[in-house]
């Protein structure tokens, strides 16, 4: 029999996020404590712990919280121009021009691997992609949007930046 969230007492939702963060995967965690699947979901949920990431890929989710250099400009303007920030707060770049994937790689701190794409009959494409609620809450704040080409919604940097986002 297993608990569900409602009886869980302190200690039960404790020991679910230590059996997480010591590397337990989720689907284990029920049979190990004696949980339910849901349970253990909410819980690391409530705990703000990103389940989808884990032993995946790290980056620097505030990257693109304020636009304050040349660099982070012309990268907002590439990734307005060649990449997406879905509602599901996927986000994703991608280039036939290697340098450039791996410069917005580099700037982000992106732990993942770059992914070749080959289209039939094209130069290949290389692609950076991830889930981050925070980058694309920030990317979106900056009108990079599903369907932007037709929503009319816009973004402009500060003067003293808007040559290097228009570069991008």
């Amino acid at each position: 029999m297993y608990l569900d969230y409602r009886q869980l007492k302190s200690e039960h939702k404790q020991k679910i996020i230590s059996a997480f963060n010591d590397g337990m995967e989720c689907r284990e965690i029920p049979n190990y404590l004696g949980v339910s699947e849901r349970a253990v979901s909410r819980v690391l949920k409530e705990a703000d712990i990103n389940t989808k990431r884990r032993n995946r890929y790290s980056l620097n989710e505030s990257y693109f919280d304020v636009i304050d250099s040349q660099a982070k400009s012309y990268l907002l303007g590439l990734i307005a121009a060649d990449g997406c920030a879905t509602h599901t707060n996927y986000v994703a770049f991608e280039s036939i021009d290697k340098e450039l994937t791996e410069m917005l790689s580099v700037e982000l701190q992106y732990s993942g691997e770059i992914r070749v794409v080959q289209p039939q009959n094209y130069a290949p494409h290389y692609r950076i992609n991830f889930y981050s609620e925070k980058l694309a809450s920030s990317l979106h704040a900056y009108g990079i949007i599903p369907g932007r080409t037709f929503s009319g919604v816009t973004y402009f940097p500060n003067s003293q930046y808007l040559a290097s986002y228009v570069l991008g």
